[in-house]
């Protein structure tokens, strides 16, 4: 079965501990959506973050790719 190929030309970056922001990227056409929980999330928010960024991924719009930046394994 050939692939089918979508180019993307915007990543909408969204702070994976904003609520507000992750409500929001559901309503904007950006061709992917990228929920940030490294530099976008403050240290004592990430542990807060994590189960939000779950939540969202299937919310997004089904036709969106959706990817998550992750902090290193390092980080804990």
């Amino acid at each position: 079965m050939p692939q089918t190929y979508r180019s993307r030309r915007s990543c909408l970056a969204v702070p994976a501990s904003s609520p507000r922001f992750l409500a929001k990227s559901r309503e904007l056409a950006a061709d992917e959506v990228m929920l940030d929980l490294e530099d976008a999330v403050a240290e004592t928010e990430k542990t807060h973050a994590r189960p939000i960024t779950r939540e969202a991924v299937g919310r997004i719009a089904a036709d969106v790719p959706v990817a998550v930046r992750v902090n290193g394994v390092e980080s804990g």
